[in-house]
């Protein structure tokens, strides 16, 4: 076995593959684990969750007639058939037709094979089989954007795998609601963050410098021995708080803006630091306020200041994640000795790390028996590794991926690979279902998020732990529950007989404004029926903007509405509309269904309000088109 010194220093933990190698100990003297099957030449017969379809194109009223009896639908053509299937199996289109073949998303845990059963017993479905997988010598990165962001690192379709493998994209897609937390504070115990990048603009808080002893946290990181790094901390801190849907660089795992990075630096330009600083950071996080804590290294030491600090943390009801390092080491093997700090530390959530096919890196340490290694989440592999086990097993060599981009120092993106860079995805997950539910302990967040992992590839829990983390599952959990207190101003004071006033024309200020190209006026009258005869005139100026899509774009109007409220959103072609109304307990009070039609870049649906009482609701509306799915979440007021 290896011999490790360390004296009171903290490993980073970049997967920089010369040095790793250098480090790994002699697997012939590793207690037995089957890596030839956990790292075996991948099985999987098909793309999990997805089939292609091919739709009867002679749609005779023989088979309309037994589809229809089927699904227990109306339709009345081919095109509403095809809508109808995809409302009754909660499918949805990927990507473009293939020919005549079409590619779908089946809901989240449906079994593929169980699918293609069923829906070949459909009578709109000529021929149906799972989308298959293929291999070629290198690992696959490649996936479809499915319009969750439009950042261009996501939309090219392969830098930012991780967030497709986690199911972060979906996640954003699906539009959970979340609590009005003014804020959730990540502190990134690291080499401090790029404080100018343009990726983090709003979205970081104060922290402090314990390797310099002030207040600067910027991020110094060039070096880590021989091999050239762009910035440790500004890496990790990017995986979480990278501004989203902004046309630039990436896209962070915790999208939603009121979650914040904290800056804590305890490691220096060269990625060392002391046992002393890491513990001062822990407590220095958990007496301002942070609800998480990200430490993207270790050292394979135990230290009682270091636990003390845990504990400190963990008692004010902390969450802390931790990197499981990556040696490839079997940290159950001769406690504590390989034991990597402070992820082992029972406080703390350890994560190990896997590549861009779902298969744990070769790098990525483990647990036999298992146990240390409480989950994992994508690390990437940048170099090719190769692995001579004992004989007769043959050489197998790893080929690589693209790693893991993220923000980088002066204000770019690079790629990197490590435990160090999964761990900050499931930092990114646990802020939101903190900022969802605020009431939820760290107790709360550890299960919902092993609870939503997947057992993928070589499946060991060794290795593995609970598996990968699933952002979708984690957050579907009771999603639309919060508690939601409206603001004062939300909720309008009714007299018994009010008194109006008409001296101007009232323009509604909507809650989210996009850039303005204005075409047309909109003139809705609302019609009130208090004491005063006088039926007031609202105008509303509408916008038209080019037809691209943005996070939560919406005008709802009149405001407050009284019987009823219009909703213009963007839309395109033909497609369905779900509208869902959410009162401030969370409770839903209202669904609408539409097929709505185009309306010059803008269409329109009328929500009855007429049986709902005064107060402030909360829409999810979810569009589906040629263009994809989209979800959009806002607020409407209503007085009667």
């Amino acid at each position: 076995m290896l011999k490790k010194t360390v004296i009171c220093v903290f490993a980073l933990l970049v997967g920089l593959t010369a040095t790793v190698l250098a480090q790994r100990p002699d697997k012939t003297r590793l207690p037995p684990l089957p890596w030839d099957q956990l790292h075996a030449p991948k099985v999987q017969e098909f793309v999990p969750g997805e089939i292609l379809v091919k739709f009867r194109e002679n749609f005779t009223s023989r088979d309309r007639q037994k589809f229809n009896s089927q699904v227990q639908a109306q339709a009345l053509n081919r095109q509403e058939a095809v809508a109808a299937f995809h409302s009754h199996y909660k499918t949805r289109p990927k990507g473009a037709a293939i020919g005549d073949w079409q590619l779908l998303k089946l809901p989240t845990g449906q079994d593929v094979k169980a699918a293609v059963a069923e829906f070949g017993k459909n009578a709109l479905v000529e021929n149906v089989e799972p989308n298959g997988l293929v291999y070629a010598a290198a690992i696959s990165t490649t996936y479809t954007p499915n319009g969750a962001f439009n950042d261009p690192y996501y939309t090219d379709g392969f830098s930012l795998w991780w967030m497709d493998r986690i199911w972060g994209d979906e996640a954003k897609n699906t539009g959970y609601f979340f609590s009005e937390l003014s804020e959730v504070i990540v502190a990134v115990l690291d080499t401090g963050v790029d404080n100018d990048h343009p990726e983090f603009t709003g979205r970081l808080v104060a922290g402090w410098n314990y390797v310099g002893g002030n207040s600067n946290t910027d991020d110094d990181n060039i070096w880590f021995g021989t091999i050239q790094i762009q910035g440790h901390g500004t890496h990790a801190a990017g995986l979480i708080v990278a501004t989203v849907n902004n046309a630039s660089q990436i896209a962070g795992t915790a999208w939603d803006t009121r979650v914040k990075v904290m800056p804590i630096k305890v490691l220096d330009s060269t990625a060392g630091g002391s046992l002393a600083d890491v513990a001062s950071g822990i407590l220095y996080a958990t007496s301002n306020g942070a609800h998480i804590i990200n430490m993207s290294l270790g050292a394979y030491q135990d230290s009682a200041a270091v636990s003390s600090a845990v504990s400190t943390a963990d008692g004010a009801g902390v969450m802390m994640i931790a990197a499981a390092g990556n040696d490839n080491i079997n940290m159950n093997l001769n406690p504590p000795t390989n034991m990597y700090y402070p992820a082992c530390y029972p406080e703390v959530l350890c994560v190990g790390a896997t590549d861009a096919e779902d298969y744990v890196t070769i790098y990525s340490n483990w647990s036999d028996p298992a146990g240390l290694v409480d989950c994992v989440a994508p690390g990437g592999m940048l170099t090719e590794y190769i692995y001579s086990p004992p004989a007769p097993t043959p050489t197998v060599v790893w080929p690589e991926d693209n790693g893991v981009t993220s923000t980088a120092r002066t204000g770019g993106v690079s790629a990197v690979d490590g435990t160090s860079f999964a761990c900050p995805q499931v930092a990114g997950l646990a802020a939101l279902l903190k900022l969802q539910v605020p009431t939820r302990t760290s107790s709360d967040i550890k299960t919902l998020i092993l609870n939503g992992c997947e057992l993928t590839g070589g499946g060991d829990p060794r290795a593995m732990g609970a598996g990968r983390i699933n952002m979708a599952n984690s957050l579907n959990v009771n999603p639309l529950t919060p508690t939601i207190t409206p603001t004062s101003t939300a909720t309008p004071t009714r007299t018994p007989t009010p008194t109006i006033t008409h001296t101007s024309t009232i323009t509604p200020t909507f809650t989210h404004t996009p850039t303005i190209t204005e075409t047309s006026t909109i003139s809705p009258t609302l019609t009130t029926t208090p004491t005063s005869t006088a039926t007031p005139t609202i105008t509303v100026t509408s916008t038209v903007v080019p037809l691209v899509y943005a996070d939560n774009e919406f005008q709802a109007y009149p405001q407050p509405g009284k019987d009823r409220v219009r909703l213009a959103y963007r839309f395109s072609g033909i497609g369905r509309v779900s509208i869902e109304l959410y009162n401030a307990s969370g409770e839903r009070v209202l669904h609408v269904d539409d097929q709505p039609v185009d309306q010059g870049e803008y269409a329109f649906t009328d929500v009855i309000t007429q049986d709902l009482g005064t107060g402030v609701y909360y829409i999810k509306m979810k569009i589906e088109d040629a263009a994809g799915v989209r979800v959009i979440t806002g607020k409407i007021a209503v007085v009667h």
